[in-house]
Formats: structure tokens, sequence, C-alpha cells
């Protein structure tokens, strides 16, 4: 879960993706590891 989040966070900073896809990628993560 760490790395994956590092990576969406890295991709966010980089503005690949932006911010309404980090928040939903984030929630996903989040939401897979409860």
């Amino acid at each position: 879960m760490g790395q994956e989040l590092i990576d969406v966070k890295k991709a966010f900073d980089e503005g690949v993706i932006t911010e309404r896809e980090y928040e939903r990628a984030k929630k996903d993560i989040l939401k897979k590891y409860k």
C-alpha cells in the first residue's frame, strides 16, 4: 500500500495526473487495504 500511495503522489506532483485523479486513486488504494 505504501509504495502505491507514493507512486500516485509522485505522479500528481509531476503533473501526470490531476488533483481529482490523485484523490480518487488514493481513496481506491485505501479502500483496497481495509
